[in-house]
């Protein structure tokens, strides 16, 4: 089936763009053309600012004991895609806890992708390689004290990444010492030239944009573009301007959410029983990232 979506105003890139899209066979088969002369049903959506769906950082606690009502929590953040971790504190752990995360990850209604978190002494060549095995994307390293950061042999580690390049993402339990740890984090990774996050994510928060990119997410998650999924989050234009935060859209407003092209809210009402979700297999983590 081929639709049009008319008079569409789509904020990403931190602008609001207006646009038409044509829908064809559930994916994006043309932005910024003409519409006129097309045939097939249209919808005008000009009372509302279009938004794409992100990713977020969940509980696989939460997750595990009750897929569904998790998952509806998640959408009414704005997302569509998970970032489920399993942690290890031995190096021994690994093949095991991963095997019972993707056995347990049977049937989710949302999209996935499984990340890794470990202590920072556990950071070395064989548990990076076992990252690189399974196509795990992201690895969250539990760091205590910023002088053990000065301590690693970062050179081997960067070899050891190379060329899967999995992203490292700060993880800090003791939040008074967080700006200490994460100036010497900032300092030492960039000057070894590894890819990573500059700032630890938040459970049941949507990642950046450019967090995104650096996992491998993104194309296919978290951008409108020509051949791309439909997924995207609806907000009333009248609510626009209390709608954005630091560039960053806010999730309270949010009235519609299609993902797939199919309608999984509408208001209050919500429904997860036609969503099929899958593991998203990264091949390159950020192979889009400018640097």
């Amino acid at each position: 089936m081929t639709y049009v979506m008319e008079n569409i105003s789509i904020y990403q890139g931190e602008a609001v763009q207006e646009t038409n899209l044509v829908i064809r066979k559930n994916s994006i088969y043309s932005m910024y053309t003409p519409v006129s002369k097309i045939k097939g049903f249209r919808n005008n959506i000009d009372h509302y600012i279009m938004t794409p769906t992100t990713a977020c950082f969940c509980d696989p606690a939460k997750l595990l004991v009750d897929p569904i009502s998790y998952s509806k929590e998640i959408i009414k953040r704005g997302s569509d895609t998970l970032l489920v971790p399993f942690e290890i504190s031995f190096e021994y752990e690994a093949e095991k806890k991963y095997q019972e995360l993707v056995n347990q990850l049977k049937s989710p209604p949302l999209d996935y992708c499984i990340v890794i978190v470990l202590p920072l002494r556990l950071l070395n060549t064989n548990l990076i390689r076992f990252c690189k095995n399974k196509k795990i994307p992201a690895i969250l390293v539990k760091v205590e004290e910023s002088y053990e950061l000065t301590s690693i042999p970062w050179g081997r580690i960067k070899e050891s990444l190379f060329p899967y390049n999995s992203v490292l993402i700060p993880f800090i339990s003791e939040v008074d010492r967080q700006d200490e740890i994460l100036k010497v984090w900032q300092h030492v990774l960039q000057q070894e030239g590894i890819s990573h996050n500059s700032h630890p994510i938040h459970v049941e928060a949507p990642i950046t944009y450019d967090l995104m990119k650096k996992i491998g997410l993104y194309p296919r998650k978290g951008v409108l573009r020509i051949g791309g999924e439909i997924n995207y989050n609806l907000y009333p234009k009248e609510d626009w301007n209390h709608s954005i935060q630091n560039g960053i859209p806010t999730y309270d407003k949010i009235v519609y959410t299609i993902i797939k092209n199919k309608v999984v809210r509408a208001g209050k009402w919500m429904d997860l029983s036609i969503c099929e979700g899958q593991r998203l297999t990264i091949q390159v983590p950020g192979f889009f990232c400018s640097n």
